[in-house]
């Protein structure tokens, strides 16, 4: 499990990768932590994703016929 184990094997290259740049505003040192875990865990943003209402409203793009 990503949430488990140790924080030393976290890569910290992560942290300073576009990805999370923006995140510094809005997360938590605990929180980006979790997320830069999930990230390395899961291969994609997992932290974000399980924050995602399932009961959204998704615009459909494609075209008609």
């Amino acid at each position: 499990s990503p949430l488990k184990g140790d924080d030393n094997q976290l890569d910290r290259s992560f942290s300073d990768s576009s990805l999370f740049n923006h995140w510094g505003q809005d997360l938590g040192p605990e929180s980006r932590r979790v997320a830069l875990k999930m990230f390395q865990y899961y291969g994609y943003n997992g932290y974000l994703s399980d924050r995602l209402s399932m009961d959204r409203p998704i615009p459909d793009y494609r075209p008609e016929g």
